[in-house]
């Protein structure tokens, strides 16, 4: 008596999943999206006759990170690791619209783009390639020359500058100046719609069009295995027959 009554176990269970699958959506993953007209989208949450997925969650709206992300390709977002550390060179990201693009987008919106550097460094565009404090870059990501020029612009501690892989058709920092790394909520973790172009962030460090297909690195990752299977019978095999 005077113990009370105890809320059964798997109450208990189910109460903490909930949780914890709250909060990783909320703040590990996440796959929502921003309202419409942001360059990434948001899905419908009717069926979608062409296949793509029927819930919520974000798209990419434009073409200005071709090749890399194409329109109508879904991603997932990672909001944790910007909480352990800030972006690198060469990251994908997805932040909030800055000042100079606030009163054209709704609050909310999100943009995606490519970090290429930081506080600290200084910037330029020339010939058609990007000069990182006096060094051109090698952007395997790319599949043409920038058409512009840029001087050099520094950017200022606690900001990045951003560019989309579409250089010629992207509203960036080289239009709008540095972004505010506090403008940023998670990085780019993965495609995963439409299947054949899915594929993790380390894939977006070289153009997509020079990747192998879906289907041919399944296939790569199952030969180990088969290879090692058909060895293993026929040792087994060989061995059955030469004991008969």
């Amino acid at each position: 008596m005077g113990a009370g009554l105890q809320p059964p176990e798997a109450a208990v269970d189910l109460t903490v999943g909930v949780v914890v699958a709250v909060g990783i959506r909320k703040y590990v993953l996440d796959s929502r999206c921003a309202p419409r007209r942001s360059l990434v989208s948001r899905s419908s949450t009717t069926r979608q006759t062409d296949g793509r997925p029927s819930s919520p969650g974000r798209f990419v709206g434009s073409a200005s990170m071709v090749p890399s992300l194409e329109p109508g390709d879904y991603f997932l977002l990672d909001r944790l690791t910007l909480r352990i550390r800030p972006p690198s060179r060469g990251e994908v990201v997805c932040f909030s619209a800055p000042p100079a693009l606030a009163k054209d987008y709704p609050r909310g919106a999100c943009f995606v783009k490519r970090v290429v550097a930081l506080g600290g460094d200084v910037v330029g565009v020339r010939g058609g390639g990007l000069y990182i404090n006096g060094v051109r870059q090698s952007e395997a990501y790319l599949d043409k020359a920038m058409s512009y020029s840029m001087p050099p612009t520094p950017v200022p501690s606690g900001h990045v500058f951003v560019m989309g892989d579409n250089r010629d058709d992207s509203a960036d920092s080289h239009l709008w100046g540095p972004l505010a790394a506090e403008r940023i909520t998670g990085r780019v973790l993965c495609t995963h719609w439409p299947p054949n172009r899915a594929c993790l962030a380390a894939a977006y460090s070289a153009v997509r069009s020079t990747r192998p297909s879906l289907k041919l690195r399944l296939s790569r990752s199952l030969e180990a295995p088969r290879v090692a299977f058909e060895r293993q019978f026929q040792l087994r095999f060989s061995g059955v027959r030469s004991g008969e």
